[in-house]
Formats: C-alpha cells, structure tokens, sequence
C-alpha cells in the first residue's frame, strides 16, 4: 500500500512540474509533441542511413552473351519438393548437383526430373548442421573454375550466371556474395519481412564489409559464388560445420586470408524466397554496430504509446505525421508507399517474434527447420 501511495505521490509532483513549465514557456509544445518529434528524427536518421547502407552494395549489371568459365552449381536441399524444379531449370545449361539432405518428400525425385545430379548427403555427426554438410558433399564434387551455392528456393534469370562470373573475374573477387529480389508468400512474411529487412541493414557499413582488411563482415547465404581453389584452400564449408551463420564465417575465413570479396545487389537477375528469420540475424549480427538495430527497433516500438500520449494531449497532428513518417522510411522495402503501411503493425509482430526468439534462445531449446531441430 505504501508503494502505491509512493508512486501516486511522484506522479502528482511530475505532473505539478509539466504544468509549472507549461506557464513559465507558454511558447513550448506540449512534451508529448517535443518527444515525438525527438523520435521522428532518430528514425529518420536510422532509417535513412539503412536504406543508403543496401543501396551503397553494388548493382551487378546484366551481360548478355558473355562467355563463361565453367561453374558447378551446388543446391543443397531439404524438403524442397515445391520449389527445386524451379531452381535447377532456371539453371539450366551448368552442372547442377542437388545435395538432398534427408528429405522426407520428393525432392530428389523432382530434382532428377528437373535435369539435376542428386546424392545424398552424408549422415551428420555430432555439433553438425545440414547445409553445410550438404554444401561439402556437394563442393567434393566440383571440378571447375567456379562454385555457385544456392539455396533450393532461389530462381534465376538466363543472364544471371554469366553476369556474376564475368563481374568476378574482371575484378579477381574470390567471394561474390549477391542479395537477391526477395518474395514474400505468407501474410506474415509480406508483413514482417521487408520491415525486418530494411531495420538490419541499420548495423551494416556497405565500405566495411567490402574492404577485405575491416574485421566487418556481411554475406547471403541464399547464394554465394566461390572461386574454387582459393575456396578449397581456405576449408570451405569443412571450416564452418557447426555455425548456424555460415555464409558470414566463411566471408570472415576469405577476409582473414586477405582475398578479395564482393557483397552485390542482383535483384533484377535473381529471385529467393524471402529471407527467414535466422537469415536475417546473419546480417545484423555481422556487423558491430547492431546496437544501432536494437535501438531503431526500440525507437519504433515507442510510436504506439507516443500516440496514445499525443491523443491524450489532443495533438492529433503529430499522430498523423507518425502514422505517415513511418511508411514513408520503409517504402523502398515494401515497394511502395501503400504497401509500406503494413510496416505499422509489423513494428509489433517484429518484437512478438523477437521476444519468442530471444525466451527459445536463454531456455536452450532448439527450433524447427523443415522438420530438424537446429
């Protein structure tokens, strides 16, 4: 009871406080105005940045009838039945080694139909995770000059391969790591993910990442063409079995070697099923300056209650300058600006999941992938 007394009796002196400042400054917004705007500059400033972050990746430019060296394409693949035929045609004309790892669908079956060489992937040990397992099956394989790792839900335009190698060889990149066009199938994903996208890229500095003598380090791991030797040299997957990120640690093997890497952009050439929540992670875990993720996430997450506070101070304006600010910073991630209105309500569903994520994480328990706890 004491406690209730004591903190009914702070709120009486705060509010004794605001009012004695609202006569000394009559000229001074309402504090719910003054903090609101507070946020919308941070946000701004965040958010801007992040979109100048993925914008700042190089664009690979589309080269038509280049000569290509010879590439394999390594698609790892674990219950994939509805999207393997997809990737292998779109890759067609190149070796295509599908890595089926323990499937309990018709993955290999659609794969071989599709044009691909199917093995299976070696039984895990211990501490191993399947993709890289799946992708060192598959690398052991591969005799040519370059190796194209893909994930089983990635599609390609015929200018693709072609483009990336002739973009590698000219500038002698041992790692050519491109984003891909993002597709979002589930209501979730078409809410969530281009908001959790464009807040990641918040932690990435694009002139770090490329330079090979800055620890920073980005890659996708939806697709990553290797030079195959140097990738030999350095271990390959071999080196990263039991990273959950292993697209990142093996960029981070290339930079600590002093090769020269490349992370692109490749929208206009390749497709991929939108990036997961773990995928996600990657790219602001790569970074040291994730805190900056944290901390636009949680600027984000204080528009609700600033417009509660500003409806109660009666400053509806403000709440309309909110309810459009936001979209406006996320329009280039959701397509438009309209589209970017979903970015409202997936500043919460966002949190709920990172939330989930962050309990799973401290009780040690795994979660799912295509029916494998990781």
């Amino acid at each position: 009871m004491n406690f209730v007394l004591a903190l009914f009796q702070i709120w009486k002196d705060l509010e004794f406080e605001v009012k004695t400042v609202d006569t000394a400054y009559p000229w001074l917004p309402p504090a719910s105005v003054i903090a609101s705007i507070a946020v919308a500059v941070a946000l701004v400033a965040f958010l801007v940045k992040a979109r100048r972050n993925y914008l700042s990746l190089p664009e690979v430019e589309a080269v038509d009838g280049a000569s290509v060296e010879s590439v394999t394409a390594i698609v790892p693949a674990r219950n994939e039945e509805r999207s393997i035929e997809r990737c292998v045609k779109s890759l067609a004309g190149y070796r295509v080694v599908v890595v089926d790892d323990q499937s309990e669908d018709r993955t290999a079956e659609r794969a071989r139909a599709a044009g691909a060489e199917v093995i299976a992937a070696p039984k895990l040990l211990k501490g191993q995770l399947g993709k890289s397992n799946a992708c060192l099956a598959g690398s052991k394989l591969a005799d040519t000059t370059y190796i194209l790792f893909a994930d089983a839900d990635t599609w390609f335009d015929a200018r693709f391969v072609p483009s990336l190698v002739k973009y590698s060889s000219d500038n002698e990149f041992i790692l050519v790591s491109p984003f891909l066009k993002q597709h979002c199938v589930s209501l979730f994903e078409k809410i969530v993910m281009p908001y959790a996208f464009g807040l990641s890229f918040t932690a990435v500095n694009a002139a770090n990442v490329q330079n090979f003598l800055d620890p920073e380090t980005l890659a996708n791991g939806q697709c990553m063409l290797f030079l195959r030797q140097p990738y030999e040299f350095i271990g390959g997957h071999n080196t990263v079995m039991n990273s959950v990120v292993e697209d990142v640690a093996l960029a981070a093997k290339v930079k600590r070697h002093r090769m020269k890497l490349q992370i692109v952009r490749a929208e206009r050439l390749g497709h991929a099923r939108s990036l997961d929540a773990e995928g996600l992670r990657r790219i602001s875990q790569a970074s040291k300056s994730r805190w900056q993720t944290m901390a636009a996430s949680l600027l984000l997450t204080s528009v609700a209650p600033l417009a509660i506070w500003l409806a109660v101070d009666r400053q509806y304006w403000m709440i309309g300058v909110l309810a459009v600010l936001v979209p406006l910073l996320f329009s280039g991630w959701y397509g438009n600006p309209f589209q970017a209105i979903l970015s409202l309500p997936a500043i919460y569903l966002y949190q709920l999941a990172a939330i989930k994520a962050l309990l799973a994480s401290m009780s040690g328990r795994k979660s799912a992938w295509k029916g494998r706890k990781v």
